[in-house]
């Protein structure tokens, strides 16, 4: 009997001295883990937005592209759409030129810079543009 006894004793004395390992492991990988999320959830963001973007400009295309529309309707298209979808800093890089070239409405947004939330996520730099055929009176 003295033997399960001490053996139990001996047992709880070793659990007793590696009491916190697996938190201290524990914490380390839920960290890593957070951090993974994170740069993920940044890479779906930057997609989000680079579709909102492009969407603006479609829509900024479409609003010059009539007979008789200007470059103001075209701007000003672009501004409301992205202020619905891509409001605070996310949006503040966005610098819309609508112009009209060769019949066409095209619509650029050069050097759109989405910032990485993570050092290990870049910032992503990248140009899009949109055209729409300008219609014409006959």
């Amino acid at each position: 009997m003295s033997s399960t006894s001490s053996g139990s004793r001996s047992w709880a004395a070793d659990a007793r001295s590696e009491r916190g390992f697996v938190t201290a492991q524990y914490l380390i990988v839920i960290g890593f883990t957070l951090f993974l999320l994170t740069a993920f959830l940044n890479v779906l963001v930057f997609q989000y937005g680079r579709g909102v973007i492009r969407g603006a400009l479609d829509a900024g295309a479409r609003a010059a592209s009539p007979a008789g529309a200007t470059e103001a309707d075209c701007y000003e298209a672009v501004d409301r759409y992205l202020d619905q979808l891509l409001g605070g800093s996310m949006g503040e890089s966005v610098n819309p030129v609508c112009s009209e070239a060769g019949g066409f409405v095209v619509v650029t947004a050069a050097d759109v810079t989405l910032q990485g939330w993570v050092p290990l996520v870049p910032d992503w730099t990248f140009t899009i543009e949109a055209r729409a055929v300008k219609e014409r009176l006959p």
